[in-house]
């Protein structure tokens, strides 16, 4: 059997291009996709104040924007990570989800990050866990009620190494951190070392060491579940989503992680499954107050007590 054949039918599986049944081929989903993006976050950038803030000054796009400044200091924070498998996107065209929570009472930080190949992913998954210990000292600094943390796709990877670094924190840094919302994520790497597709030439310098480290699947989830167990009540809820018209990959990796996770014993977890739903389309309704995460999002930070 041909290997370069076997190498591309393993790599459709990682593609959500192929998979939405919204149109007719992968280049319109892919087109219409950055057009929504582009023309949502630049009619929220317009609307809602925002100030922009510098996290670190060791690359070029250390800076997060946060939404909502003319709201309260004790307002609860939703960080959102954007996706692109860590190739593509930034902060300008990812705002579309900012409006239904601020007007929900909630500031949005869109946190930026430097693209692969200008530095390696572990360089960047590095840049991202400091920019969470950032964000972190700024709320509690202002008395900021709560932080969710979401990621769509690579962010949903970068949410949960992020997520992963203040648990490691002594002491543990999550007790702000109430909930993770975790879109369509890719939760291990190891296959992308091979996917020519998803990773030419290797632009995001994966190794056989490295995966290890980077592949969230390999986390220690002993950890999460004995600090979750410290907090009780207060333990970091854990929400992952996936639409049914995902990539297969993705969809398989979002049950193993639910798996780990119920394997582990952490006491607070779900999994759901968006029906009739892609890897686009998911992200794009949460620019809706009723789409099925938005409300998710604002519920649970109702139930929050002040800190």
């Amino acid at each position: 059997m041909d290997n370069r054949l076997d190498i591309e039918s393993l790599a459709k599986l990682f593609e959500p291009s192929f998979w939405s049944k919204r149109y007719s081929t992968r280049e319109q989903v892919l087109s219409e996709h950055i057009a929504f993006t582009k023309s949502e976050s630049e009619r929220v950038r317009r609307a809602i104040q925002f100030e922009t803030v510098q996290y670190g000054q060791t690359f070029t796009n250390e800076t997060f924007d946060i939404y909502g400044i003319d709201l309260p200091k004790d307002a609860p924070i939703f960080i959102y990570i954007h996706g692109g498998y860590w190739q593509e996107l930034d902060k300008t065209v990812s705002a579309y989800v900012v409006e239904p929570l601020y007007k929900a009472g909630h500031k949005v930080i869109v946190l930026d990050y430097d693209l692969c190949p200008n530095i390696s992913l572990e360089q960047l998954v590095d840049q991202i866990q400091r920019a969470g210990i950032s964000i972190v000292n700024y709320a509690m600094s202002i008395g900021t009620r709560c932080i969710q943390l979401g990621g769509h796709s690579a962010g949903a990877h970068l949410a949960t190494c992020l997520f992963d670094n203040l648990v490691k924190q002594s002491p543990p840094l999550t007790p702000i951190v109430k909930s993770l919302y975790l879109i369509s994520g890719v939760y291990d790497v190891f296959e992308l070392q091979y996917m020519p597709t998803v990773n030419p030439n290797n632009i995001l310098s994966l190794d056989e060491n490295n995966v290890l480290r980077l592949s969230p699947m390999l986390f220690d989830f002993d950890k999460w579940a004995a600090v979750a167990a410290a907090a009780r009540s207060d333990a970091t809820a854990i929400h992952l989503y996936v639409g049914t018209d995902d990539a297969p990959k993705l969809v398989g990796q979002s049950y193993c992680l639910e798996r780990l996770l119920a394997h582990h014993q952490y006491p607070n977890y779900r999994l759901v499954m968006i029906e009739n739903t892609d890897h686009f389309d998911i992200v794009e309704n949460l620019s809706h107050a009723d789409f099925a995460i938005t409300k998710d999002i604002i519920n649970e930070a109702k139930s929050f007590s002040i800190l």
